[in-house]
């Protein structure tokens, strides 16, 4: 992940916000967090694309 990466999140596939200026997946997992507790743990899987979804959570890379 780089800082310069954007991310649209969606929470049950309501579009609910966007991440950018994060450095690590920690920094998006405890934006996430504040948004909505959930037991997601990693945001890794969601941020590769090896996973579509997540306890609810979705997110789709936007091109710079």
């Amino acid at each position: 992940m780089k800082k310069e990466d954007r991310f649209a999140f969606c929470f049950e596939g309501q579009p609910v916000l966007c991440v950018f200026n994060c450095e690590t997946g920690t920094d998006v997992l405890e934006i996430l967090n504040q948004y909505k507790l959930t037991p997601l743990e990693r945001v890794s899987p969601l941020l590769t694309g090896k996973r579509k979804n997540a306890y609810g959570w979705s997110c789709k890379k936007i091109n710079n």
